[in-house]
């Protein structure tokens, strides 16, 4: 079974693909964990049609297939010119982001979160077709000993305060479940890795603990298991890390560079830099304190280059996940570029910090980690920047 549609050839049709590849992973039964990775993989192809493609027709096709395993996504452009990914050079990350070849990060990073990819091209018709391969990691063999002695339901605060949850959580198990996770406060972070079995009953457990802390975050992973991993050269980790990670990065390197283009170029930098300098990372710090601390110093690199702290594009926004009806879009869109601009005419450590607090929501110690601060003079420099912007965005405050 496969479903194929066509798209214009525009930035503004990436929701409606995205629309497109969750309705036929639905149809077609494909494992909805592959979606983000393959919402990602197409987000970077597709752009790089749009933005670098010449003399391509107005749409491109896309087609989705379910593949023993996974599925199998197909792109078809018509009049383009040749371009091979398959063959494009690794980036390098070492040079300014001017100096790299166009859209080679992204290229560099698709080939690693697929099982393959391959591009064929027709010269009669100058068609251009790309297909690539996502499937699920296939789990090892457990041996039958170890399957008897799985563990009874263990539930308890781990390091950093995480609620840790391993053995079987089976109805009979709820209730033990349910007693501890009320009385957690604020905010609630669930390392579920070492789960042996989940019922229904007790998956209800975690979306009703979700649904009464908006801020709950359930990990089958935990970032410091998930980067172990990736030293031992396990793909799906860093896949994994990508995904979870991606559209933070990219909103905070969007409101400190102001340009939707550049914050796409920071996202693809950092996790390309994060897959070499893995080793470098000191696990005494928070994984995401770690990788935002690169975001912002690229960031800042390319302001410092670009010899700006001004956006390029006024009419820019981070793009959302939702389809808001199109009053509500168009006001929630004016009050962004007005907050956008506002941060923009701030100085550039201002910038960083009410960032950091406001749209990643990082706490004192975070973003002392990330900006190599102490939590008092991060407390400092927030209070006296809140108050700048504040003044900036006088007139939308309530009276």
């Amino acid at each position: 079974m496969s479903a194929q549609r066509s798209f214009e050839r525009s930035f503004a049709a990436l929701q409606d693909i995205f629309a497109f590849t969750a309705e036929e992973f639905s149809l077609q039964g494909i494992a909805d964990e592959l979606r983000p990775t393959v919402d990602l993989v197409l987000e970077e192809l597709f752009t790089n049609m749009v933005k670098y493609g010449r003399g391509g027709e107005a749409q491109v096709r896309i087609e989705v297939s379910a593949a023993d395993g996974g599925v199998e996504v197909t792109m078809i452009d018509h009049g383009a010119e040749r371009f091979d990914i398959t063959q494009a050079p690794d980036a390098d990350t070492a040079l300014p982001i001017e100096q790299r070849t166009p859209g080679g990060l992204g290229l560099h990073l698709v080939k690693r979160l697929v099982d393959s990819i391959e591009y064929q091209y027709r010269d009669e018709d100058r068609e251009s077709l790309i297909r690539f391969r996502k499937t699920l990691a296939r789990p090892e063999a457990r041996p039958a000993r170890e399957e008897r002695e799985k563990k009874m339901l263990a539930i308890d605060f781990g390091a950093d305060g995480v609620v840790v949850i391993t053995g079987r959580l089976d109805a009979a198990q709820c209730p033990t479940a349910q007693s501890f996770l009320d009385k957690v406060q604020g905010t609630v972070t669930m390392d579920c890795s070492r789960l042996e079995y989940i019922s229904s009953a007790g998956l209800g457990v975690l979306l009703k603990t979700q649904k009464a802390a908006p801020r709950v975050i359930v990990d089958k992973d935990n970032d410091e298991s998930l980067v172990e991993r990736c030293l031992n050269g396990d793909a799906d980790a860093l896949e994994a890390l990508v995904v979870r990670y991606q559209r933070p990065i990219y909103n905070a390197a969007f409101r400190v560079l102001g340009n939707a283009e550049d914050a796409s170029d920071i996202t693809q930098a950092v996790f390309l830099k994060v897959t070499e300098r893995l080793d470098d990372y000191d696990p005494q710090y928070r994984f995401f304190s770690w990788i935002y601390r690169i975001a912002l110093n690229e960031s800042l690199n390319v302001l410092r280059r670009q010899g700006r702290e001004e956006p390029l594009d006024d009419e820019s926004e981070p793009p959302g996940p939702e389809r808001l009806d199109p009053e509500r879009l168009a006001s929630e869109a004016q009050v962004s570029r007005r907050v956008q601009g506002a941060l923009m005419t701030l100085k550039i450590d201002d910038r960083a910090v009410l960032t950091l607090r406001h749209f990643s929501e990082c706490s004192y110690r975070e973003i002392g980690q990330i900006l190599d601060l102490d939590e008092k003079t991060v407390k400092s420099r927030l209070f006296e920047a809140r108050q700048r912007l504040r003044e900036l965005l006088r007139d939308l405050m309530p009276a």
